[in-house]
């Protein structure tokens, strides 16, 4: 890599990581002082980037809700991914279904759900920047690094969006492709 680019690169990185690191600060400062709830609003609403304190994760678990039925009730999702949110909402069990979608947030299995699609994203990223083979090992992990302090991925993350599987799915395939 160009050394200009590298600087810039390194000067974008650490700006990203300035970044989150506020809004993580904020989060903690919030959650510890008894200012905030970690339910309600937790990096974006304190950075005032969505809209409602009850929407944090909803991407996520609106998803698991009708994972099984998406066409039923409009999901727009394709089917692939709406497999995957099925998979993940199996573990719900029907007394917090019967409770409405914020139940599933603030329910144990929900959150198990939720941090096991994440933990699955973050291997699927570390995945795809090993398999290109157009870097350098050191490049990979500044690059899988960038990737996890940028604000889009950080915001996806806070939506429990499903472009943190297919953005790396898609690299998968572009790297592997013939």
């Amino acid at each position: 890599m160009n050394r200009k680019i590298k600087t810039w690169a390194y000067a974008i990185l650490l700006l990203n990581i300035i970044v989150a690191g506020i809004g993580i600060a904020k989060l903690l400062f919030d959650v510890f002082t008894g200012n905030g709830n970690t339910q309600d609003g937790l990096l974006f609403q304190n950075l005032h980037l969505t809209a409602y304190s009850t929407d944090s994760f909803m991407d996520f678990f609106n998803s698991i809700q009708y994972g099984r039925k998406p066409y039923t009730v409009g999901v727009i999702y394709p089917p692939l991914i709406n497999l995957i949110y099925a998979i993940f909402g199996m573990g719900i069990p029907d007394s917090v279904k019967a409770q409405g979608t914020l139940a599933y947030r603030t329910s144990l299995q929900g959150i198990v759900a939720l941090v096991l699609f994440y933990v699955m994203a973050v291997l699927l990223y570390i995945i795809a920047w090993k398999d290109d083979s157009r870097f350098t090992n050191k490049e990979k992990l500044f690059l899988t690094t960038a990737t996890f302090f940028t604000l889009p991925f950080i915001y996806a993350v806070e939506r429990g969006n499903s472009l943190l599987w297919c953005v790396p799915l898609t690299m998968l395939f572009v790297n592997n492709y013939l």
